[in-house]
């Protein structure tokens, strides 16, 4: 599940944990993010090698957030572009836009 909570709170619950990160704004074209994991405890005692799997877990989170970094910064190139396509979004997309448009309403008004 992906939930957004405006103006900077997105997140991914999975069955056994969950990772959810605080969006800051620091300027009209540069934001602040902040990563964070929670896994629950008897997750954690099920791991034989806490490190190990910690470790893969947040390459796993910092491997998501690379991936989504060129969608995330062309959803913002674009939205700024008289040229943007109005076509529909992927509900994946959905949130992104809604909150680059909440961010530059609140720091253009």
């Amino acid at each position: 599940m992906l939930a957004a909570i405006y103006p900077g709170f997105v997140v991914q619950l999975q069955p056994d944990w969950l990772w959810f990160l605080r969006i800051t704004p620091i300027g009209t074209d540069h934001v602040r993010i902040a990563w964070q994991v929670a896994v629950a405890p008897d997750v954690l005692e099920g791991w034989s090698d806490r490190d190990r799997e910690i470790g893969r877990l947040l390459d796993l989170v910092a491997q998501v957030n690379e991936e989504d970094r060129p969608i995330v910064e062309g959803i913002r190139r674009n939205a700024r572009s008289p040229q943007f396509d109005r076509a529909p979004f992927s509900h994946l997309e959905r949130n992104v836009h809604d909150f680059d448009q909440y961010v530059l309403s609140r720091l253009t008004s």
